[in-house]
């Protein structure tokens, strides 16, 4: 079976759109089809080789999103085929496998545990997230970076005091989600 994938060719390079060979499931592994990505801030400084050298290059790309699970590999237990899920690079419980290869003509592709700049992907059964169909896909896919960071930087890291003030510098999927933690936990002013 085949993907159309973003791929990362190059440090400071777009990306290219490639057909890649979707490889084999291995064990604690599921093929989603991606419905929504996330384009987190710390994809976009990989892809401006920001983070330092790169050895997984060429690479997907992509670490939130929101899909539906088309087939699980040995060992998954947590979701089943036809569920919609939760991308993300966060590791919650289930089967945990590092990296998959995919196939671009005589070429290997790199992967993470999770790639959401593709039509379908191979993800770890421990970065899948089993989610309410009451959730809609766009905003699903925040749920897998974005807005586990700002508000979880809010309820881990900040004190939990009724009427202390807090700033936020920058309104973007990160910021947004600390002013949605900062208002849960009665930040004032804000």
């Amino acid at each position: 079976m085949k993907t159309k994938a973003w791929v990362l060719t190059g440090s400071g390079s777009p990306l290219e759109l490639m057909d890649l060979e979707i490889p084999k499931l291995e064990k604690g592994q599921s093929l989603v089809r991606v419905l929504y990505s996330g384009v987190c801030h710390t994809q976009l400084n990989i892809m401006h080789g920001l983070k330092g050298v790169d050895k997984n290059i060429p690479r997907l790309m992509g670490h939130e999103g929101s899909a539906i699970v088309e087939e699980v590999g040995e060992g998954v237990t947590k979701v089943k085929s036809g569920d919609y899920v939760v991308l993300s690079w966060l590791k919650g419980n289930g089967l945990e496998k590092k990296s998959s290869v995919y196939i671009s003509g005589n070429e290997k592709i790199n992967s993470g545990p999770v790639a959401t700049f593709s039509e379908r992907a191979v993800v770890a059964e421990a970065n899948l997230a089993k989610l309410s169909r009451s959730v809609p896909e766009t905003a699903a896919a925040l749920l897998g970076c974005a807005i586990p960071t700002g508000t979880g930087m809010v309820f881990n890291l900040l004190e939990d005091s009724p009427g202390k003030s807090i700033a936020i510098y920058g309104m973007g999927g990160v910021g947004s989600s600390v002013l949605l933690g900062a208002r849960a936990r009665n930040y004032a002013p804000i």
